[in-house]
């Protein structure tokens, strides 16, 4: 059994297809973090915490001349959305359709997105994220950070939709900090 415990729902292989697709391609449309700081993943269940690079020295070392410090991580945050479907609705892929009602999982994605961003922009103080991932380059209150970030990725869409891809421009040095080594 794995950890999403599909095979206990009673939804045929060609369903779970589509609702994998609705709910990847909803993520990526909405995770606006993700677009715009450095990015490594999924890391896979068994991961429990990413390096940060850091070293916390003990204020006491035991012997004189000799440093003794515990590497720094930061926990993974374990995110889950559950949905409901309406196995009938399901069972019409079976039956050739190829537009089931998967509204619940457009929305569980689309939520899921909004609890990862929040992190990014806001910070995450019971996560570990004490400080928001992506630095403001401005004076303006917090909730126009996720505005600043979502108008960077409507207008990348914009040059994406209409041929140009990227990448578009490399942050300067400094502008963004990575999700890995803010927390602790």
């Amino acid at each position: 059994m794995d950890l999403l415990k599909r095979e206990l729902a009673p939804i045929l292989p060609a369903a779970w297809t589509l609702i994998d697709g609705e709910a990847s391609r909803t993520l990526r449309l909405h995770l606006a973090g993700r677009k715009v700081v450095d990015y490594r993943g999924p890391l896979g269940w068994e991961t429990a915490a990413v390096n940060t690079g850091r070293l916390r020295l003990f204020e006491e070392q035991p012997v004189e001349g000799v440093s003794v410090g515990v590497r720094e991580v930061q926990a993974m945050v374990e995110v889950r959305a559950p949905i409901w479907l309406d196995t009938l609705e399901l069972d019409l892929v079976a039956r050739g359709a190829e537009d089931p009602d998967l509204r619940p999982v457009l929305a569980a994605a689309e939520r899921v997105a909004r609890v990862e961003d929040e992190a990014l922009f806001n910070g995450w103080p019971a996560a570990r994220i004490r400080d928001p991932v992506v630095e403001p380059a401005h004076s303006h209150p917090r909730g126009h950070r996720r505005e600043l970030a979502q108008a960077v990725v409507r207008a990348r869409e914009v040059l994406r939709t209409g041929g140009v891809n990227g990448p578009y421009a490399r942050p300067r040095r400094g502008c963004l900090r990575r999700a890995v080594g803010r927390g602790g």
